[in-house]
């Protein structure tokens, strides 16, 4: 243990001073002993000066807030503004008691930022993170289980279980689900009444037929991506959760190489086969671009009612959302991501901070105001309270749509995650990073594979994977 300043000091002064026994000194000093006190006092004078310095750090520290940092991906302005509202209102209700600073990050730039920071042994407190980079950062042994902090939530305002599963394995939970982004069908009502469509679809066989009635004079029925890109994944996740196709089974086994992948991947080709010819190279922004500029008649996106409330007014459409269809011996679902807080802090002051600042997000009337905050219908709650919140239901972009959002809580009521449905394996962050599916999707589009030799390798890709990290 070292020294407090008291004892610092003290130390200092006996090097300094000596410490020889003065009783034998004679009492009366000659000019040789005034000269030595004289040389000592500037000595004093510093060490005094140090004392006064140490003891008011002291006192600083002892009421200092307990400081906790929060690094996210939501790197857009306004997003970051909404985060900062929601710390501002946090740290004035806990002046003096805990203090939460944001350092936004982007996707691009995460995982070698917290390898290196975890390498340093200065992480962040907190991280909203995803179920993939979660499973990625327990690997490290540097995550904090938060099993307590998610049954307090639960307890308070009823989460959906769909969002915790895919933080729950090897007997703790390794995230705080914080909110959900669901896929569903974004479609050009405009489009659809205009070649005789008929909506909401009640299954693929419909799905195809629209597409294809739609698909001509330079309009295209579907925007189905084809590129290696985490946005082809999802939507190829859509229609395999939607046909009961998983990457493992409940004991790990890797079950892609199923009969019903191969009638997924089937009819994925034939709606790439509706959808514009550059789909082998389309970005994140291409879907959209497509999509304003009634171009293509349908995608799949998180329900931004923002965007499609914006359309409208310059004229375009009318959109509308449905949810993705499924086989008739299929299932409802889509891709659902559950985004969570998961913590790395361990210091026992800090996490009494974490937990009294995700506890805080989760209050219903915070929770909805701040989701609708960062992007209106993007961003959804996932606690029964929190759904019925005042604060989000008078966002203007929200009560405007409230049928098209209320469709975005039931997608989430049943939305899953490639590789999450049962306990993930940890090679399901190879399979993430490489955009399998995306790439699968390629493969069948430009003729490279049949669907079922595509399924075939994916699944020996999965199992190549996972015996390198053995």
């Amino acid at each position: 243990m070292e020294p407090n300043g008291e004892e610092w000091v003290k130390s200092c002064c006996e090097v300094k001073l000596g410490t020889e026994n003065t009783e034998s000194r004679p009492q009366k000093k000659g000019v040789a002993d005034m000269r030595r006190t004289a040389g000592n006092r500037p000595f004093l004078l510093v060490v005094l000066t140090l004392l006064s310095a140490l003891l008011s750090v002291g006192a600083a520290s002892a009421d200092a807030p307990v400081e906790i940092v929060l690094w996210h991906q939501e790197a857009a302005a306004p997003r970051v503004a909404a985060v900062q509202e929601m710390i501002d209102r946090f740290n004035a209700q806990n002046e003096g008691k805990y203090r939460v600073v944001q350092a936004p990050q982007t996707w691009g730039e995460i995982y070698p930022k917290l390898y290196a920071a975890i390498e340093a042994g200065n992480p962040p407190d907190i991280l909203f993170s995803l179920p993939d980079l979660t499973m990625a950062m327990k690997l490290t042994g540097a995550l904090t289980p938060v099993e307590d902090i998610v049954e307090k939530v639960d307890g308070l305002y009823d989460l959906f279980e769909s969002q915790v599963t895919p933080y729950e394995y090897d007997g703790h939970i390794w995230a705080v689900p914080m909110w959900g982004m669901t896929h569903v069908l974004w479609f050009n009502k405009g489009m659809f009444e205009e070649a005789g469509v008929s909506y909401p679809f009640k299954d693929w066989d419909e799905l195809l037929e629209g597409a294809k009635k739609l698909t001509k004079g330079g309009k295209f029925g579907f925007g189905f991506p084809a590129s290696q890109t985490m946005m082809t994944d999802q939507y190829v996740y859509n229609f395999m959760v939607t046909n009961f196709v998983e990457m493992f089974d409940e004991q790990g086994n890797v079950t892609l190489d199923s009969p019903q992948a191969v009638e997924t991947f089937a009819f994925i080709k034939q709606l790439i086969e509706c959808s514009p010819p550059d789909v082998l190279t389309w970005q994140m922004g291409d879907r959209s671009l497509y999509f304003q500029s009634e171009t293509v008649a349908m995608i799949m996106d998180f329900p931004g009612v923002q965007a499609i409330s914006d359309l409208e007014k310059e004229g375009r459409g009318p959109f509308g959302f449905m949810r993705v269809p499924y086989p008739e011996d299929g299932r409802p679902g889509s891709v659902s991501y559950s985004n969570g807080a998961s913590v790395f802090a361990k210091d026992p002051a800090k996490l009494e901070a974490v937990e009294a600042f995700l506890l805080f997000l989760h209050e219903p009337e915070n929770n909805g105001y701040w989701l609708a905050a960062m992007y209106p219908g993007l961003y959804l709650p996932i606690t029964k309270a929190a759904m019925e919140s005042e604060s989000f239901w008078s966002n203007p972009y929200i009560a405007e749509r409230e049928d098209d959002i209320r469709l975005g809580f039931e997608a989430t009521e049943d939305g899953l995650l490639f590789g999450f449905e049962h306990a993930p394996q940890p090679v399901i962050g190879r399979v993430s990073g490489e955009n399998l599916l995306g790439q699968m999707a390629g493969m069948v589009a430009t003729g490279m594979m049949t669907p079922e030799e595509v399924v075939k390798w994916g699944a020996d890709q999965i199992r190549a994977w996972a015996e390198e990290l053995k």
